[in-house]
């Protein structure tokens, strides 16, 4: 009986450390601010209202487009979603990026039975595969992977997912 409680307080203890670990690292959007590969996002982020102290607390998967992804978006595209009065439009693109309720390593979706669909925090889904051992998220390639985050998981991804349009 010593034994077991030994080992349920072991076990407590690591537990315990890797939860502080974890909510010593910064948040997805502090990540996001700080990296030279997301300025476009980050100002995309500040333009529909989210900081550093709106962001949610997880966890969640974000499929990051990188500068490069944005700077490859057609210009009346980009005009389109820079408008202020389309603010909502941009918002529900960011979001489309974002995989609530599951922070994912790049191992776990590997693991996954892909190709699969994964619900985005708009209620839309993204299709994850796999090709020559690299992920994709719908035409979209993971150039980079598993930055942790207190809250999430980062995935540099080479494009800005477009969702589907909806029709009514």
């Amino acid at each position: 009986m010593r034994f077991i409680t030994v080992l349920i307080l072991v076990a407590l203890t690591l537990l315990h450390q890797v939860s502080s670990s974890t909510d010593q690292l910064p948040s997805v959007i502090q990540l996001i601010n700080k990296d030279e590969r997301f300025t476009i996002l980050a100002l995309a982020l500040q333009a529909i209202g989210v900081t550093e102290a709106d962001d949610v607390e997880g966890p969640y998967t974000f499929f990051a487009p990188n500068d490069a992804a944005f700077n490859a978006v057609p210009r009346d595209v980009v005009e389109h979603f820079s408008d202020p009065k389309n603010v909502e439009e941009l918002g529900a693109l960011l979001s489309y990026h974002v995989i609530p309720e599951k922070a994912m390593t790049a191992a776990q979706i590997q693991a996954l039975s892909l190709p699969t669909q994964l619900k985005t925090l708009i209620d839309d889904s993204v299709t994850v595969s796999r090709d020559n051992n690299q992920i994709k998220v719908n035409d979209a390639t993971v150039i980079a992977s598993d930055i942790i985050a207190k809250n999430g998981i980062i995935h540099v991804i080479d494009k800005v997912l477009i969702p589907k349009a909806k029709t009514d």
